[in-house]
C-alpha cells in the first residue's frame, strides 16, 4: 500500500522546502517518491492579491485547483504500490483558503450555488482524507519568524497574517482528525527550532 504524507500549514512555514529535502532522503533510502505540488503555482501566473480582487475569477480558480487536487489525492489513496506520496498542502489548507478568501458577499446566486457545492465536496473529501483511507501522516508547519520573502503567490500582508492562517488551518486539522476514525499521525513542525533534515530523519524512522 502507498504511504501518503500531507504537508499542512499557512504561507511561509517551510513546507515546500522541506518536501524537497524529504523527497531526496526517501529516494536515497530506496523509496519511490511522488510529489503532488501546490497546484496554484501552475494554474495561474497572476499575483494572488490581484486574483482575490475579483471573487468570480478567484472562485473559478479554486474550483479548478481543488477538484484537481481531490482527483490527485484519491489516486494516491487508492494506489496499491509501495510508492510514497508527498502532498504540498492538505485538503484542510484548501478548505481554509476557500472559506476565508472567496468574497461571498459579491457572488451572484449562480456563483453562490457553485461555491456551496464546492464547499460540500471539500468537506466530504476531507472526511475521507482524515480517515483510515486517507493520509498516513500529517505534518503541520508553524510560521517561520521574521519578515516573509516576496512571492506573488503569497498575499502582501502575509507577515502579519501568517499566524492567523496557521491557527485557522490547525483548528481544521484538529476538527477532522478527531471527528473521524483515523490511523494517521499528526506532528507539529517548527522550522524555527527544527531543520528540514531533522524532519526527514524523523519520517525515515517511521517508514515501513
Amino acid at each position: 500500500m502507498s504511504t501518503v504524507i500531507a504537508f499542512s500549514g499557512g504561507c511561509y512555514s517551510g513546507k515546500t522546502t522541506t518536501i524537497g529535502v524529504v523527497k531526496k532522503a526517501l529516494e536515497n533510502a530506496g523509496y519511490e517518491v511522488a510529489t503532488l505540488n501546490e497546484l496554484i503555482r501552475v494554474a495561474t501566473s497572476q499575483p494572488i492579491d490581484e486574483l482575490r480582487k475579483n471573487p468570480s475569477e478567484y472562485l473559478k480558480l479554486q474550483e479548478k485547483i481543488i477538484r484537481e487536487k481531490i482527483e490527485q489525492e484519491n489516486k494516491a489513496f487508492e494506489d496499491k504500490s509501495d510508492k510514497v506520496y508527498l502532498i504540498d498542502r492538505a485538503i484542510t489548507d484548501s478548505l481554509f483558503y476557500l472559506q476565508n478568501y472567496v468574497d461571498k458577499s459579491t457572488l451572484t446566486e449562480e456563483e453562490m450555488v457553485r461555491y456551496c457545492e464546492l464547499h460540500k465536496t471539500v468537506i466530504s473529501h476531507a472526511k475521507k482524507a482524515f480517515s483510515q483511507f486517507g493520509y498516513n501522516v500529517i505534518l503541520e508547519f508553524v510560521p517561520i519568524k521574521g519578515a516573509c520573502i516576496d512571492d506573488k503567490y503569497r498575499p502582501k500582508h502575509i507577515t502579519h497574517s501568517k499566524e492567523y492562517e496557521h491557527d485557522a488551518i490547525s483548528i481544521l486539522n484538529f476538527n477532522f482528525m478527531y471527528r473521524n476514525v483515523t490511523s494517521a499521525s499528526i506532528f507539529r513542525i517548527n522550522l524555527n527550532i527544527d531543520t528540514a533534515n531533522g524532519v526527514a530523519t524523523k519520517l525515515l524512522h517511521m517508514m515501513p
